[in-house]
């Protein structure tokens, strides 16, 4: 029994909350009528005095109360002050400086928890089961596009590959090592998580997530829910205890074909960790606008087109000892045949002599080169190819006619001076008949191709064989290329 506190009273339950000195014997008395010791509250005299206060409403096991203890140090010594909050009971206790010393100068102070699992009680002491989470716990996400952060103002194409950026710090002051126990981790519309190996990965897939702890790197899996909105860790290694852990991952994402006619604004949620004990939910912060979602725009569907943007002209000539530049082939030369060579593998294997040279210094600036530009997003492929008509003179006489109309006596070589592979393009014979040029494979990233350039015009060489009339005069061909929107 507690002496001096003679409860209940009106308006009261029969527990309190007090403060005293239990090192003092004035806490103390011995009473009847089983001659036990009590605690005497007399909140009276001067010095080290006790006191307490009746509780209007039970403190209940499974229920929180808050207790508020503050100490505020002065010059003379300082004041202890504690409240409960939800109740008008507040106490400040002054002491001086002569008075810590008494209380604690040559006596250790030890903070305890009675069992938060054994049956023992004590009617004097309040057995604690848990502590409220303490650690503190915050988590950061950033969409990019290679090392700039995505905007809602900078509209999003179809293929952009993206990468959602993730950060985690968690201060964990307690002795257990901190688990995040579920981590929600939202995409938008129009956006796919990509899987190791770079493809779409569809509902259920298993992401494996590289994870960064301090100096660390773990393993977390990811799994793609069946709405494909969002993706979930489980699995997230447990953060060390007594320490501050810097957490760092990352999903990549890829803009998905769609056939939006207009463009799209996207905001969804940042995501959210679950973790600690008793366990609590932290939402994640959007670093680009410390929001906590995240937005973006896809910009409407373009579907782009496939465009052969120049095409060559050729003027073929010969190198001749003692002229400073490539002069006309003569009739005799026709007649003697210009032979040409096989297969070539580099510009170092070019007999000149056996060649006429395309001379570009005789055509427009507008026909040197050739190019072929690609916009289409799904880069379905192509294929180029070229014909020439046979070579022909004003009169209708056709390069090594002999009753023959057909050609093909001429044969033009195209290469390719900074291919290491494919030095030699392709050959063209003078009949009409088509030969490849170009193979672009479906997927192929780069939306141009070309042979040469506005400064370095295509190179190309001609043969002709040995022909035994030949009229004078220049002989003409007409090129015609073809160009198909798909690789077959």
């Amino acid at each position: 029994m507690d002496k001096a506190i003679n409860y209940p009273i009106f308006g009261s339950t029969d527990q309190y909350i007090g403060s005293g000195y239990p090192g003092q014997a004035g806490m103390y008395k011995t009473g009847g009528p089983f001659w036990r010791t009590e605690l005497v509250f007399t909140d009276s005299g001067t010095g080290l005095k006790n006191r307490a206060d009746y509780l209007s409403n039970r403190v209940t096991n499974g229920s929180w109360s808050n207790l508020v203890v503050s100490w505020a140090k002065s010059a003379n010594g300082g004041t202890l002050t504690y409240q409960l909050k939800g109740t008008n009971i507040s106490y400040s206790i002054p002491w001086t400086n002569a008075q810590i010393q008494s209380i604690f100068g040559s006596t250790k102070l030890f903070l305890g928890f009675t069992s938060a699992t054994g049956a023992a009680s004590e009617p004097h002491v309040v057995g604690i089961k848990s502590l409220a989470d303490f650690n503190t716990v915050s988590g950061t996400v950033t969409l990019k596009q290679g090392n700039d952060p995505v905007t809602i103002d900078k509209p999003l194409n179809i293929g952009d590959k993206l990468m959602y950026e993730y950060a985690l710090d968690v201060n964990n002051i307690d002795g257990r090592p901190w688990k995040a126990t579920n981590i929600v981790l939202p995409k938008g519309e129009y956006l796919d998580y990509l899987n190791s190996g770079g493809a779409p990965a569809k509902p259920g897939d298993n992401l494996a997530v590289n994870v960064t702890i301090g100096s660390e790197t773990k393993i977390a899996h990811a799994i793609v829910q069946s709405d494909n909105l969002s993706a979930v860790i489980t699995d997230m290694p447990e953060f060390p205890n007594n320490t501050e852990s810097l957490v760092k991952f990352s999903l990549p994402v890829q803009v998905q074909k769609h056939n939006a006619t207009t463009i799209k604004y996207v905001t969804h949620a940042a995501g959210n960790l679950t973790g600690g004990a008793p366990s609590n939910s932290y939402k994640l912060t959007n670093t680009v606008d410390n929001s906590d979602s995240v937005k973006y725009s896809i910009a409407a569907f373009d579907p782009g087109k496939l465009s052969l943007l120049v095409v060559p002209n050729f003027y073929f000539q010969k190198l001749k000892v003692g002229e400073p530049e490539p002069v006309d082939p003569e009739v005799a030369d026709v007649i003697a045949g210009i032979p040409g060579q096989g297969k070539l593998n580099s510009s170092s294997e070019i007999a000149p002599d056996k060649w006429l040279i395309n001379n570009s210094q005789n055509v427009s600036a507008l026909g040197k080169y050739l190019e072929v530009k690609d916009t289409r997003p799904d880069k379905p492929g192509w294929r180029l190819s070229m014909k020439l008509s046979p070579f022909t003179h004003a009169d209708d006489y056709v390069l090594g006619d002999n009753g023959d109309k057909g050609g093909g006596e001429a044969e033009m070589v195209l290469f390719d001076v900074n291919s290491q592979t494919d030095f030699e393009v392709t050959r063209i014979k003078d009949n009409n008949q088509d030969s490849v040029v170009k193979v672009m494979q479906a997927g192929t990233t780069e939306p141009n191709w070309s042979l040469g350039d506005a400064a370095s015009s295509t190179q190309a060489l001609l043969s002709v064989q040995r022909t035994p009339s030949v009229h004078a005069g220049k002989y003409s061909s007409t090129a015609t290329w073809t160009l198909a929107n798909v690789p077959q």
